[in-house]
């Protein structure tokens, strides 16, 4: 049995103070989960997860998907029936010019429920990131590192609790969670110098993939 143990450095994230998750939006693929950069896109209100309608849907419309997910760019998109899991639609007839910072800035109907939307399927997207995580101390202990397409980084410490650690150890195939211990070693230049992401898995009812509890860049202090 495989046992987890992983090092997260002692470095303070600062997230931007405009960021209040509006909008929080992940791809939820059921055929997939190992991949959090294809799927349905599932948006949270109030913490209760809904669809978005495909009226007036474009390629714009999935450029703001791909990059608010840290997903990268939009690739291609299909129609899938909606599980009957999630049963609100909370967006749609959105017309995005690609530059928003979450759905809910779209102009339309950014509102919960104010578009009736009938159509059994909804959007399928697949971004142009391939996710892989790793840890830098060998396969079950180390920093949390994270290498997509177009870059390479690590995680904040803040937020990191047993959710995470469970779900991480998991995902790489080590078993159950250990421990958090003290990250005195890792005060190197390449943690200095690295890319940051921020993540929060709260208000997600349901977590495949640590990618869907992303949030932000974040800068040190």
């Amino acid at each position: 049995m495989w046992f987890f143990l992983f090092l997260i450095h002692i470095f303070v994230c600062i997230e931007p103070a405009n960021l209040q998750h509006r909008g929080r939006a992940i791809l939820r693929n059921w055929d997939n989960r190992a991949n959090p950069c294809e799927g349905i896109v599932e948006v949270y209100y109030n913490g209760t997860p809904g669809y978005v309608g495909d009226k007036f849907w474009d390629e714009k419309t999935e450029a703001v998907v791909c990059k608010i997910t840290h997903c990268g760019r939009r690739n291609s998109s299909e129609d899938e029936y909606r599980s009957t899991e999630v049963h609100k639609v909370w967006l749609n007839e959105l017309q995005c010019d690609g530059k928003e910072e979450s759905l809910w800035d779209c102009p339309g109907w950014p509102g919960p429920g104010l578009s009736f939307y009938q159509k059994p399927t909804v959007k399928k997207i697949k971004c142009s990131n391939e996710i892989k995580l790793s840890l830098t101390k060998g396969k079950c202990a180390g920093a949390v590192q994270y290498n997509t397409s177009q870059e390479t980084g690590y995680f904040c410490g803040d937020n990191w609790g047993e959710r995470e650690g469970e779900l991480l150890c998991q995902s790489l195939g080590c078993g159950g969670f250990k421990q958090l211990p003290n990250p005195e070693w890792m005060m190197t230049n390449d943690f200095h110098q690295s890319n940051r992401m921020k993540i929060n898995c709260s208000g997600i009812d349901r977590v495949d993939h640590l990618w869907q509890c992303v949030t932000e860049k974040s800068s040190l202090k």
